[in-house]
């Protein structure tokens, strides 16, 4: 039986996938061409999300993140687009993530209970127990789906910054 790995550090995740990417699309120009300083630029999400992939069996959703917006400013660079469009670029990502949120409020799983019921970080069966000891498991799952609508306007309201930022910058 193979061991279990250990669990993956969210902040070199982000780090890798996203932030060093974004700065190499932002400074590697000085250094490099445009088509290779987004080859190199997509190479950190990639290879990052096939070792994790090969070491945990599961698909790493942040480096999915990181690949798709690495391609849409890398495309929009490539074809000239300036302006608006960036603006709606960096709108896209939180939108998108925003309406899976919401979406996932009205499913048996929430993204709530994804994100703040983990057993790694809290003993979810002894809350289990609690909850089911008090009859507070509806509740529970209310209080959950109401979070998780929350959560979802967060990211609307990301979109909405990050639009107007962008525009701002941009246009």
């Amino acid at each position: 039986m193979k061991p279990t790995p250990a669990p993956e550090n969210p902040l070199l995740s982000l780090g890798i996938n996203i932030l060093l990417p974004v700065m190499i699309l932002n400074k590697g120009g000085h250094y490099l061409g445009p088509q290779t300083v987004l080859g190199v630029a997509l190479c950190f999400p990639l290879f990052y999300g096939i070792q994790d992939y090969y070491r945990r069996r599961h698909t790493n959703y942040v480096s999915l993140m990181g690949l798709v917006n690495i391609m849409l400013t890398g495309s929009l660079a490539w074809l000239n687009l300036t302006g608006i469009w960036f603006a709606f670029k960096e709108a896209t990502l939180p939108s998108v993530l925003g309406m899976l949120v919401f979406g996932s409020a009205y499913t048996a799983n929430p993204a709530a209970r994804m994100f703040f019921c983990n057993p790694n970080l809290l003993k979810m069966d002894v809350i289990e127990e609690r909850l089911k000891a008090v009859n507070g498991e509806s509740a529970f799952n209310r209080l959950l789906r109401k979070t998780t609508l929350w959560l979802s306007l967060s990211f609307f309201l990301s979109a909405a910054a990050n639009f107007s930022l962008g525009f701002h910058i941009f246009a």
